[in-house]
């Protein structure tokens, strides 16, 4: 019998053979062969059907049934060079752009030198899906060469074109409400990207009418960039300031609101020994810090904002304890159990 990797060439000889002289046999009106040699002549002739089934698979078609197939036959009888290797183009299952894949396909088969046949039957195999359905539905024998595959593949899937993007594109381009700073600028940045003929000005004069109303746009108005770099790098400190604004915001989202003056007042200072300030515990949780708490009274103390209360003396004497708060400068307490720093900590961050 047949092997699924080629055709018996002494077999084929043989059926051949066998029919040439069956028929020759019925034309020279010979009398009808015994029952036993018509089961055999059927035979032949199922065999031979099934070898020129097995030569169609091996020439590399195995999309559609020969009966309904819409190529013609002399697509249908052209065969794949030997040790044929199928392009590396992708599939197309009806979505993207269909312009896109033929153009990718016929440089495929510019490089591989394909015949106008052969590039029939290597584009059917590349649809998969909708676009294997859609050539399943066409009429039988309507594509007899690639121009007119071509031609019908992009008709069909004309709804799935790639339109290219224009400078009105980028005017269109808007922040939406609440939206943050950082992902405007990703969107208008990548759709600019497709618009490769915008200039310096149009790409400036697009992307700061899409603004909202803020510090940003403010300044933008009050100093026009010259360059879109430029105007990027100013975007770049406005979205870190941004980001710092919102990070505050959420670490105070849980606490319960502030009251309105959280100011420790000063109290005059006093000839001679005072009582130390009473605690203003208007604070009942607070902020977690990222460094030491003496580390966080300096570095306020380096920007101005911190409030000390008054010392009881300018040089401290209390040799009863050697616990010291660099807050009140004064001994009894450390800086850890120092409510009153924690308290002014506290005020500042917010």
């Amino acid at each position: 019998m047949v092997g699924m990797n080629g055709v018996d060439a002494q077999m084929e000889q043989m059926v051949a053979a066998a029919v040439e002289k069956a028929m020759a046999a019925r034309a020279a009106n010979l009398p009808p062969p015994p029952p036993d040699q018509n089961a055999q002549l059927e035979e032949i002739r199922k065999l031979k059907e099934e070898m020129d089934l097995l030569k169609k698979k091996q020439s590399g078609y195995l999309a559609t049934p020969v009966r309904n197939i819409p190529f013609s036959a002399e697509i249908l009888e052209s065969e794949l060079p030997k040790n044929f290797k199928f392009p590396h183009v992708g599939e197309y299952n009806g979505k993207g752009d269909p312009e896109e894949h033929l153009s990718r396909f016929e440089n495929a088969a510019l490089l591989h030198k394909y015949s106008d046949l052969i590039k029939c039957r290597v584009f059917l195999n590349t649809l998969i899906g909708p676009a294997q359905q859609w050539f399943n539905l066409l009429r039988p024998g309507d594509i007899t060469e690639f121009k007119d595959f071509s031609r019908a593949f992009l008709h069909h899937f004309a709804s799935s074109k790639m339109h290219p993007t224009t400078t009105l594109s980028l005017f269109a381009i808007k922040q939406q409400g609440q939206e943050d700073l950082r992902i405007y600028i990703s969107r208008f940045s990548a759709l600019a990207l497709e618009v490769p003929t915008a200039t310096t000005d149009l790409l400036i004069s697009a992307f700061t009418q899409g603004l909202t109303t803020g510090d940003f746009l403010k300044s933008l108005i009050k100093k026009p960039p010259s360059t879109y770099d430029e105007l990027l790098a100013r975007a770049e400190k406005y979205v870190n300031l941004e980001e710092v604004q919102v990070s505050h915001l959420n670490s105070g989202m849980d606490r319960p609101p502030s009251p309105k003056n959280t100011r420790i007042p000063n109290i005059p200072r006093r000839m001679g020994p005072s009582p130390r300030p009473k605690l203003l515990g208007q604070f009942t949780s607070f902020t977690p810090l990222r460094m030491g708490r003496i580390q966080a009274m300096r570095k306020c103390e380096e920007k101005r904002l911190l409030q000390r209360p008054p010392s009881s003396e300018q040089d401290p004497r209390r040799p009863k304890s050697d616990k010291y708060c660099d807050f009140h400068n004064e001994y009894g307490h450390n800086n850890n159990d120092c409510r009153q720093l924690e308290q002014e900590i506290e005020r500042i961050i917010q």
